[in-house]
């Protein structure tokens, strides 16, 4: 466990770092080595794997990730986020209607209305088959 820790500080201090991608990659895969069922990691390393522009590696680890046995034990914002993460990486593999449905469901678990606004602006506006009258709509209902 203590090397988990360490992992996971280290991780969290250079992940957002571009030219520290590599490490932080390398960190995720051992973690994942020591806690294969973890779905934090799993969607730590599907984050990464985005940023790499390998959906489809990312696109499994996030289903894996909710099909962990420990998944539902996640908060509800751990959750709603790896769901919104997969609405992001079908879309990407041209899934449109997956990415809507995981989408939806993102949305629908989450109470606090500022992540109901980032999984709207950061994932549900890149969708492709929305029209503009689909997205207003959805962001009206997101500030209800």
């Amino acid at each position: 466990m203590e090397e988990l820790k360490k992992i996971c500080d280290e991780f969290a201090k250079i992940v957002t770092i571009d030219e520290h991608r590599p490490r932080a990659l390398q960190l995720m895969e051992r973690a994942l080595q020591i806690d294969p069922d973890n779905p934090m990691f799993l969607d730590n390393l599907a984050f990464l794997y985005i940023k790499d522009f390998r959906i489809n590696e990312a696109n499994t680890l996030l289903y894996k990730a909710i099909n962990s046995k420990r998944f539902d034990k996640l908060h509800i914002n751990a959750r709603a986020k790896i769901f919104a993460n997969i609405g992001f990486t079908e879309d990407q593999l041209g899934n449109s209607m997956k990415s809507i449905k995981m989408l939806t469901r993102a949305l629908n678990m989450v109470i606090d209305l500022k992540l109901k606004q980032s999984i709207l602006s950061n994932k549900l506006l890149t969708l492709n088959c929305l029209c503009d009258d689909d997205i207003k709509i959805l962001i009206t209902w997101a500030h209800q």
